[in-house]
């Protein structure tokens, strides 16, 4: 149903329509307004963060017709805890397609067993 990829710079243009969404910022962490450059910061961190292991995001995208379907996040990884705390966000466009459910069962699994949590 979805295909994943690791979120880097060229993810960018699809997630900075999703900044202005009222349902992403009601439910994130995002600022509101967000600022200029935000959405190629944001992602920038999670690029740096995938090389300590402390944070990893991936883009989402539905294998029918290639749209994005929403970025499954890590945002808070305790590589020494063995601890996680995951999360998702879901574009206007995908939602009420089963991607935010399909994303967080991927990303547990992933979070198990390709990172070995022990918690998430």
């Amino acid at each position: 149903m979805l295909r994943y990829e690791p979120i880097g710079a060229r993810h960018v243009p699809l997630v900075e329509p999703m900044l202005d969404d009222a349902d992403v910022l009601r439910f994130t962490g995002v600022p509101d307004p967000a600022p200029a450059g935000f959405a190629e910061q944001w992602l920038g961190r999670y690029v740096a963060a995938r090389a300590d292991g402390t944070k990893e995001g991936f883009a989402a995208f539905f294998e029918d017709d290639g749209a994005l379907a929403g970025l499954a996040l890590a945002p808070v990884i305790d590589p020494e805890g063995r601890e996680m705390e995951l999360g998702y966000m879901v574009p206007a466009p995908a939602r009420g397609r089963g991607a935010a459910t399909a994303m967080l069962r991927w990303l547990t699994r992933w979070a198990f067993e390709e990172r070995g949590a022990l918690r998430v």
